[in-house]
């Protein structure tokens, strides 16, 4: 049965590699693109098959790690993040993609957690948890 498989999977290779199909994933960043952390680090995850000269390339581009997304924190001045973020943490910051070759720089750390907003032209933001607005006017006594 594992025989099998492997010549199905070798056989759907060799089909995309004759077909001449390239895969696409998810940029990793766009630029002056605000995102959280959860989704940076699940972009980019997928298999790029391109032909050059007949000759084809398999790459694979993985998301961004915990290290990116620490050293993209460690950019900014002290105290804007705090540097001791977990694992856990570093996925509710917001960060911002600073240039076309996927650099990132932390932007926020989100308290309340960081909200994904779909599509090309929404950015992601900070989850305002409780947040109200001072009212300007004064209380009667």
């Amino acid at each position: 049965m594992a025989a099998y498989r492997h010549v199905l999977a070798y056989t759907f290779v060799l089909l995309v590699f004759a077909l001449g199909i390239r895969g696409t994933a998810l940029r990793k960043c766009e630029y002056q693109e605000y995102v959280c952390g959860n989704d940076l680090s699940k972009r980019g995850m997928s298999l790029y098959l391109t032909r050059f000269s007949t000759v084809f390339f398999l790459i694979f581009e993985p998301g961004y790690t915990y290290k990116d997304l620490r050293a993209a924190i460690a950019k900014l001045p002290p105290g804007i993040i705090p540097p001791n973020l977990s694992n856990v943490q570093l996925l509710q910051v917001l960060y911002h993609c600073d240039d076309i070759y996927n650099s990132i720089s932390g932007n926020a750390f989100c308290v309340s957690g960081c909200i994904v907003i779909n599509g090309s032209l929404a950015n992601d933001q900070c989850y305002m948890n409780g947040f109200t607005v001072p009212s300007t006017k004064k209380k009667k006594r």
